[in-house]
């Protein structure tokens, strides 16, 4: 799941450069403690997740053209 994330960073840094920021965060990790309110939540969503301005998305996998266009609307 990781390199697939690293994958969808990769893209989204060419595609948007410094205007969005992106990080993997293992739900297993001590990181998880920076997110208390997503953390409160796994239990109701499929992993991976993908979270956008603190608001999850989308669930299941790594839909990048539906993450690129939740960029865009963001961005816009």
């Amino acid at each position: 799941m990781e390199e697939q994330a690293e994958d969808v960073r990769i893209y989204l840094e060419k595609r948007f450069g410094k205007a969005v920021e992106f990080s993997y965060v293992d739900v297993r990790s001590e990181e998880m403690g920076k997110f208390p309110g997503i953390a409160n939540m796994l239990d109701m969503f499929r992993l991976p997740l993908t979270v956008i301005n603190n608001e999850p998305r989308f669930q299941g996998g790594f839909p990048v053209d539906m993450i690129e266009n939740a960029i865009i609307e963001g961005l816009g």
